[in-house]
């Protein structure tokens, strides 16, 4: 398994990684698909932010919902773009937790939008 190469790695970090890597051995985890598996993760959070969900989730009621000025589709794409995404939209869907839910709630509350919110 390979740690990196010298200019980028230097000799203490390289003994640091070869330790960390020995120690999932004698867990019984293989280093090498650990390190595979924490980088599939970091590439899922970062394709799964809020706002994507949230577009993969609108075209998907667009085949039920009706488009028009006042549909509930426009008005849904309406408070999300107002109130939702400039706060939530470039979060990790995993790591949006339930103060920040209720900090947004917060918000929109003190604007008298108790409907919306």
């Amino acid at each position: 398994m390979s740690l990196g190469t010298y200019p980028e790695i230097g000799l203490r970090l390289a003994r640091a990684l070869r330790d960390e890597a020995r120690g999932l051995l004698v867990k019984g985890i293989n280093p090498h698909t650990d390190r595979k598996q924490k980088r599939r993760a970091v590439r899922l959070a970062a394709e799964h932010t809020f706002e994507a969900v949230f577009l993969a989730w609108v075209e998907h009621r667009r085949k039920e919902l009706k488009e028009g000025r006042q549909s509930t589709l426009s008005q849904i794409l309406r408070i999300f773009t107002k109130d939702v995404l400039p706060s939530l939209g470039k979060t990790p869907i995993y790591d949006i937790t339930r103060p920040q839910l209720l900090e947004l709630l917060f918000r929109i509350e003190q604007r008298k939008a108790f409907t919306t919110a």
